[in-house]
């Protein structure tokens, strides 16, 4: 990941968001409010990610898809990601 580009760029979550195995990354773009999935390749080990299919658009499976508008950070000042800690698809607090 190029630090530069991630400047005005927030990690919100790595979690498997297309219950497909395999972890995605999820981000916003704190410019434009704008909230990507990055969804990964499957890993060497089951489960697991290729850490390089997170790092760029090009390298994850199918790009970064829009996952939401408007989450500016004068809208919202913080968005954090919780995950599913027992494996019931709900996030747990």
């Amino acid at each position: 990941m190029d630090a530069d580009a991630w400047v005005a760029r927030e990690v919100i979550d790595v979690a498997d968001i297309d219950l497909d195995g395999t972890p995605d990354l999820v981000w916003r773009n704190l410019v434009n409010g704008n909230m990507y999935v990055r969804h990964g390749k499957p890993g060497t080990v089951t489960g697991s990610v290729d850490l390089v299919s997170l790092t760029t658009a090009a390298n994850s499976r199918e790009g970064d898809v829009p996952y939401g508008a408007n989450w500016t950070e004068t809208n919202i000042s913080a968005v954090i990601g919780v995950p599913d800690l027992n494996g019931d698809r709900i996030p747990d607090r």
